[in-house]
């Protein structure tokens, strides 16, 4: 400690300057719009999770009805920045990082993560 002190302690003091002013700062998220999050849906791919309440080929159907009550989701998730809890987990797949790598070691193995489709329209 006394050689880091001693090899230090004639250094000149480290001066941080302002950020400029012109320098973008981020302020918070800009609320999604009805058109927005259905442009998002229909031409997401209509991949379900097992942990969707229902698939998502049927939310798609039903967009319409559900598009009101999927975009105060998205905005008030942004807005806390929060995702629900029930939208924070996933299923997890191990999948062999290479074809014809050893089954039986572990290490060849790396995981897929199926995230419900809420979660990916909100992130």
């Amino acid at each position: 400690m006394e050689a880091v002190c001693s090899d230090t302690g004639n250094s000149p003091p480290t001066t941080f300057s302002p950020p400029a002013s012109t320098t973008p700062v981020f302020t918070g998220f800009q609320l999604c719009t009805a058109t927005d999050i259905q442009k998002l849906i229909t031409a997401a791919p209509s991949k379900s999770s097992e942990l969707d309440p229902i698939p998502t080929d049927i939310m798609k159907d039903f967009l319409p009805d559900l598009l009101p009550f999927i975009t105060k989701l998205c905005n008030a998730s942004l807005s806390e920045g929060l995702l629900p809890t029930i939208q924070r987990h996933a299923v997890i797949t191990p999948r062999l990082k290479k074809a014809g790598a050893d089954q039986a070691d572990v290490q060849n193995y790396r995981p897929i993560s199926n995230l419900t489709f809420m979660s990916k329209v909100i992130e």
